[in-house]
């Protein structure tokens, strides 16, 4: 099997997975220092999103309550058609999944995935490790797109490869793994901080980029709470989504659509694994949000095959509603699909 800190073809694939950083994880002692200064901003962001999340459920529970009304329901059901009805359960969704709204302190930096992980990469992967695939169908899509029909735990074969790969780069007790939801929002997002212009790394140079990070030259996030990574509203030209496309698309291809540290694809395109568990029953988060909550719990990555595992960012077959940067999916950690893939992420092992 060939060495991958030797072998060329596989350093020339993993240049390509350029890292990105988030700039407010410019060390604990620079968010310190502004968090007095911004946070009356912060919580009234927080507070008009919870304030959102108020009036749609209030929606929701003013439209059930005109179906049940009675002597007109049967009326009522023939005047509100499946949209409508669609609607209901959607607002409740969000409402419960999404909710409340409440700011996450990321204890330590980390280093994230410029692009999702593609065909080429996994192929790489698959070829130099030996690694025995229970189904090829992961390896058929085309080499710049991102991979899909991988597992949870494939995914995280790959990056317990990378580690190994990649360990004469990274700070001592950190390793290659997949993002919490909370590292995944942020480098969507953005934190309370973005940097003035985004950086990438190549690998080499991940631990001094990261010894560096308080240096980095910052500025407010205009929109801490954006729905999308470009900003509040929708835009077509910006995301794989609504099947547009009709399937996936080549790494990278909508560059107007960054978020504010320089990720690209983090809504449409594929939804991405991360290692935050969802539950065991879909229908209903057992872990639910403030994030602070059980956050030892919600990051195991040896639970059970029977607990579902969360899912970000949408996917070209969704709607705008679903391709958001808040916008919470989840499926069983052995599922293979034609619209999920994942991105790595570089952080301690004692976050992971």
């Amino acid at each position: 099997m060939p060495n991958p800190g030797n072998d060329d073809r596989f350093q020339e694939v993993l240049r390509a997975q350029s890292l990105v950083r988030p700039a407010v994880q410019a060390g604990r002692d620079h968010l310190k220092s502004v968090r007095q200064e911004r946070s009356q901003a912060l919580l009234s962001s927080v507070k008009a999103h919870q304030r959102r999340l108020d009036s749609w459920k209030a929606q929701a529970s003013a439209l059930a309550e005109q179906l049940a009304l009675p002597g007109v329901q049967e009326k009522r059901k023939r005047q509100i058609d499946h949209a409508a009805e669609a609607k209901i359960k959607l607002i409740e969704r969000l409402a419960s999944d999404e909710g409340p709204a409440h700011m996450v302190d990321m204890e330590q930096a980390f280093a994230i995935g410029r692009y999702q992980v593609t065909v080429a990469q996994w192929t790489e992967f698959v070829e130099s490790a030996a690694f025995k695939l229970n189904d090829p169908s992961s390896l058929q899509g085309r080499s710049n797109e991102p991979v899909v029909h991988v597992t949870w735990y494939e995914s995280l074969a790959f990056c317990a490869y990378l580690t190994k790969a990649w360990r004469a780069h990274l700070p001592p007790g950190w390793e290659v793994t997949l993002p919490s939801e909370a590292q995944w929002e942020m480098a969507a997002r953005g934190g309370a901080d973005i940097p003035v212009e985004a950086q990438c790394l190549d690998v080499p140079k991940i631990r001094q980029a990261l010894a560096d990070a308080p240096t980095m030259h910052c500025a407010p996030n205009p929109f801490p709470r954006r729905d999308y990574p470009w900003g509040l509203e929708f835009a077509a030209e910006r995301a794989n989504a609504e099947s547009s496309i009709g399937g996936t698309s080549a790494a990278g291809c909508f560059g107007a659509a960054a978020s504010p540290i320089g990720c690209e694809d983090m809504v449409g395109n594929v939804w991405e694994w991360t290692r935050s568990l969802w539950g065991t029953d879909g229908e209903k988060p057992e872990f639910e949000y403030p994030y602070a909550n059980r956050r030892s719990e919600r990051e195991n990555l040896a639970a059970a095959d029977d607990t579902w595992r969360v899912m970000r960012g949408g996917s070209w077959s969704v709607s705008r509603g679903g391709a958001r940067c808040g916008y919470r999916y989840r499926l069983p950690p052995k599922s293979r699909v034609d619209f999920l893939g994942f991105r790595v992420v570089v952080c301690s092992s004692s976050v992971s």
